[in-house]
């Protein structure tokens, strides 16, 4: 599935770059202020990754924005789900544009992320858990590539076809060390919450549509 969404998305590509060659940089230069929201089916380590994104056109090379994302992924035993992990980005990002619609993408933001597992059977029946066991926060640098195309009445499509968040500073604020038994296995859980802290993410193929006002 996500072989033939890279395929339609590059397909695409090539037909937006030839039918609005001249006509995103023209729209962009009329143009003040965008939203837009997305999603990313390939998004690394946990799939499925939605955003949302408001921005300032501030001339038609640059653009500046904040950017909220989120996603979240069951933790499952013996083929029950009793937690989730999830994840909430929160970005300041930069778009640099060469020319028409192709762009590099930068930008500084902080991951949440949270670890919650069931606390009552309540909660094991609408997968709503109260029970946070581990919580981390980490900053990242952004970088990144796409396109972006702008109609003049101002429909915007974007596909970011690669962006990397690059942690460079990391805490985990709540832990799971104090349900342990030993010192042992407090040491491995403290391990593998340095792990969810510090990992990297990479969203591939973000779809993204919105408006340019």
């Amino acid at each position: 599935m996500n072989k033939y969404l890279l395929i339609l998305g590059l397909t695409f590509s090539m037909v937006c770059q030839q039918a609005l060659a001249e006509d995103s940089f023209t729209n962009r230069n009329n143009s003040s202020f965008g939203i837009d929201i997305g999603y990313a089916p390939i998004s690394l380590p946990l799939p499925g990754t939605m955003a949302a994104t408001v921005y300032y056109i501030v001339n038609p090379n640059w653009q500046v924005g904040f950017e909220y994302a989120w996603t979240s992924l069951g933790i499952k035993a013996f083929s029950f789900e009793v937690g989730s992990i999830e994840e909430n980005n929160r970005t300041l990002k930069a778009r640099y544009f060469p020319g028409n619609s192709f762009n590099w993408i930068m930008g500084y933001g902080r991951r949440d992320l949270k670890v919650k597992l069931a606390a009552d059977l309540f909660d094991l029946a609408t997968h709503e858990y109260s029970n946070t066991v581990t919580r981390t926060r980490t900053e990242y640098a952004q970088l990144g590539f796409g396109n972006q195309w702008q109609w003049k009445k101002g429909y915007a499509l974007t596909i970011d076809w690669l962006t990397l968040n690059i942690p460079f500073a990391a805490e985990v604020t709540t832990s799971a060390d104090r349900y342990a038994n030993s010192e042992k296995d407090a040491e491995r859980i403290r391990d593998l919450e340095k792990t969810l802290a510090w990992y990297p993410q990479a969203w591939i193929v973000e779809f993204k549509v919105g408006f340019a006002f």
